[in-house]
Formats: C-alpha cells, structure tokens, sequence
C-alpha cells in the first residue's frame, strides 16, 4: 500500500515538474521570440522601422486571410493613406535614381533635403522592402509631422 501511495506521489510530482518546465518554455520563447525575429530578417528590412514592418505584416495577412495569426496594429506615427502609402522618411542620397525608383513604385515625393540625405515621399506599402533592398537607401522610418504650436 505504501509503495502505491510512493508511486502515486511520484507521478504527480513528476507531472508537476513537466508543467512548470512547460510554463518556463513557453515564456522564454515569448520573451525571445523578438530578438529572434530580429535575426530572421532579410538586409532590406532591416532598414525599416517596427512599426513600419508590422503595418507590412499586418496588411500582408488581411490580404492572404490568415487572420488566424495575431499581428499588432500599431498605427502610432504611422500614417497611411486611403490608398495604403505610407508617409516616410527615406535616409539615402536625394539623386535621379532614387527619385525615379519612387515613381516605378507608385510613390509620390513630398519633399527632399539634398544636405540631410532625407526623402519625404508617399509609398505603397507593400513596395518599403523593394524600396529599401537599394543599396543607396540606408533607412526608412515614419515621416515626423510638423508640430504647430
């Protein structure tokens, strides 16, 4: 009887220790599933912002319908228009060629600052990555919007 009682006790203890190793699994992959993210990304995205990428993400999931997939919408500094552009800062060299890469990509340019390497420029969304695999672009991120006081 008391070997049964031992075995029982043992069971349960062991199925304990199981679930607990479980728990801590699954929270350290959820805690590190953001560094690992970071890892998997292609040269071109990594010169896109986040918010920026989500917004990607997110647009690329409602398209296909696999909404099963939980992504943030996170539309803070993000603007994006009726059209799905997106308002961005694109830190490369102001030059012909990167103008007339804008306008194969459906985008339209707010302003340029030649001494600041900055574009201001209304782009497709789903185009930020072909945008961004130019070698001369060295980042893309949210245009800041004026601030009247």
């Amino acid at each position: 009887m008391l070997h049964v009682v031992m075995l029982v006790a043992s069971a349960t203890m062991v199925a304990a220790l199981a679930s607990a190793t479980s728990d801590l699994a699954a929270s350290l992959s959820a805690q590190t599933s953001g560094t690992s993210k970071k890892t998997t990304l292609t040269a071109a995205q990594r010169k896109l912002t986040t918010k920026l990428l989500d917004e990607i993400d997110f647009v690329r999931r409602q398209t296909t319908g696999d909404s099963g997939t939980s992504v943030p919408r996170r539309r803070g500094g993000v603007r994006i228009d009726d059209r799905q552009r997106v308002l961005v800062d694109i830190r490369a060299p102001v030059s012909g060629g990167l103008t007339g890469q804008i306008d194969v990509l459906g985008g339209t340019i707010v302003s340029s600052s030649p001494r600041y390497d900055s574009t201001v420029a209304w782009i497709p969304l789903l185009m930020l990555e072909r945008l961004a695999a130019d070698a001369a672009v060295r980042s893309i991120y949210p245009a800041s919007e004026a601030a009247l006081q």
